[in-house]
C-alpha cells in the first residue's frame, strides 16, 4: 500500500468535506451549545420540581386537565390542546405540554400546579437534529455521517502527524542550513499557526466527538433503526382514563419491564392524541398500553435513552436491551467535558476555516491574477 498517497487522499477529501458540510457543522455545534446547558439554566428548560410526594400519584387524567386549564399561557380547553403527559416517579411530578412547547409541572399526589413555562429546547432540537424544516434525513443525517469521515480522517492525520513530529524531535540536532531553515519559519504566519493548534486542540476533542458523532448518528435515525425509538401506536380513544395505579398493576404483569414498583419505572408518558401510554424502565425496554381500556399494545426494545444520554455525555444511567456496557454506576460527563469540547470543536471549526482560507482560496486568487496580469517582456520598449 502506498501510504503516501493514502496520506494525500485523506488530507485532500478531509479539506474539502470540511468545506462542504461546514454549514451544517457550525448548526450541529452552536444549537448543541445551547441544548447543553439546558438543565441548569431555567430559561432554556423549566426544571424539574418535586411533588408532595414520590411514587404515589393520585391524581386523575381529568384532574390533570382541569389544573392545566386553570395556567391562561397554557391555552388548553380540551386533550386535542396537549401532547404529552410526562409522570416522573422519583420527582412526583407529571410535565404536560403544548403543542407550542408550554409546559406546565403538575403535583402528582394533589393536582397543584406547580410551575410553567416555555421549553425552548424542544424548539432548538429540533433545529439540531433537522425534523423542524424537514431536513433530517437529506441534509443533516449525510453532514453528521460526513462529521464521522473528517473525525476519523482527523485522527489518522493526527497520528501520522505525530509520528512526523516525533522523528523530527530525534533528529533535532540538524546541519546549520536545516535550523536556518527552521528559524526562518518561526515568522509568524496565520495558516501555519492554525494549523499547528488545530493539531493540538483535535486530540482534546477526538474521543469525546467519537461518542457524540456516533451517538448522533444513530439518533438521527432512531425511526428508522428498529428498537431505537418505536413507533407509536394508535389506542381506542383521544381521552386518556387510565390512572396511575392502574398503569402500575400493567407494568407489573409485563415480564419484560421487571417492575415490582414505582421505584422501577423511569417515567411514563401518555400521548392524548395517540390514546397510549408508554411504560419506559432503564432496561432498554418500553412498553405502549391503551390510556383508556389499559390493553398491552407493544412491547419492546427502546435505545433511543441510551443514545440520548451517550450524545450529551451521560453514562450508565440507561442501558441497552442486552445489559449496559459502561456498569451500574452513573457517571455525568455532559457539563465538565461535553460543554467545554463542543466550545472547543468551534475553535477547531474557524482554525480550519481559516487554513483553507489562507491556503487553498488566497493563493489561487493569486495565481488568477498572476495570470491575467500583461507580460512583463511584451511590454518592454524594444532597441
Amino acid at each position: 500500500m502506498n501510504y503516501a498517497k493514502l496520506s494525500y487522499v485523506i488530507r485532500v477529501t478531509h479539506k474539502w468535506i470540511a468545506i462542504a458540510v461546514a454549514a451544517p457543522l457550525i448548526l450541529f455545534i452552536a444549537t448543541g451549545i445551547f441544548l447543553q446547558v439546558r438543565k441548569p439554566v431555567e430559561w432554556i428548560q423549566p426544571q424539574s420540581a418535586r411533588g408532595s410526594a414520590i411514587f404515589e400519584p393520585a391524581v386523575t387524567p381529568g384532574q390533570v386537565l382541569d389544573a392545566v386549564r386553570g395556567v391562561p399561557r397554557m391555552k388548553v380547553q380540551t386533550w386535542d390542546d396537549l401532547t404529552v403527559l410526562d409522570y416522573r416517579p422519583r420527582k412526583g411530578i407529571i410535565k404536560v405540554r403544548t403543542p407550542e412547547e408550554f409546559e406546565t409541572q403538575v403535583d402528582a399526589k394533589t393536582g397543584e400546579v406547580i410551575k410553567s413555562g416555555q421549553r425552548w429546547n424542544d424548539i432548538v432540537m429540533k433545529v439540531h437534529d433537522g425534523s423542524s424544516w424537514g431536513g433530517r434525513l437529506w441534509l443533516m443525517l449525510p453532514a453528521a455521517a460526513l462529521t464521522l469521515y473528517l473525525l476519523l480522517s482527523g485522527i489518522y492525520a493526527v497520528v501520522t502527524s505525530a509520528r512526523r513530529r516525533w522523528h523530527q524531535w530525534r533528529h533535532s540536532c540538524a546541519p546549520e542550513r536545516q535550523r536556518g531553515t527552521m528559524l526562518h519559519q518561526r515568522s509568524f504566519n496565520l495558516a501555519r499557526f492554525c494549523l499547528k493548534y488545530h493539531f493540538w486542540i483535535a486530540l482534546i476533542v477526538m474521543v469525546p466527538w467519537l461518542f457524540v458523532v456516533g451517538s448522533g448518528i444513530v439518533l438521527q435515525l432512531r425511526h428508522e433503526i428498529p428498537g431505537v425509538n418505536p413507533e407509536l401506536e394508535r389506542g381506542s380513544s383521544s381521552t386518556p382514563v387510565l390512572e396511575y395505579q392502574a398503569v402500575l398493576d400493567i407494568a407489573k404483569a409485563i415480564p419484560e419491564l421487571k417492575v415490582k414498583g414505582w421505584s422501577n419505572i423511569w417515567r411514563v408518558y401518555t400521548y392524548p392524541q395517540r390514546g397510549v401510554m408508554q411504560i419506559r424502565t432503564k432496561l432498554g425496554v418500553s412498553a405502549q398500553i391503551d390510556a383508556a381500556t389499559g390493553e398491552i399494545l407493544n412491547v419492546g426494545a427502546r435505545s433511543a435513552d441510551f443514545w440520548e444520554d451517550m450524545h450529551e455525555g451521560i453514562f450508565g444511567r440507561h442501558q441497552l436491551q442486552s445489559g449496559s456496557p459502561f456498569g451500574e454506576k452513573t457517571v455525568h460527563f455532559a457539563l465538565a467535558v461535553f460543554l467545554p469540547v463542543h466550545i472547543i470543536a468551534l475553535f477547531l471549526w474557524i482554525t480550519g476555516l481559516v487554513y483553507f482560507v489562507r491556503t487553498v482560496l488566497v493563493p489561487k486568487r493569486r495565481r488568477k491574477r498572476e495570470a491575467e496580469a500583461p507580460d512583463s517582456a511584451s511590454l518592454a520598449p524594444t532597441a
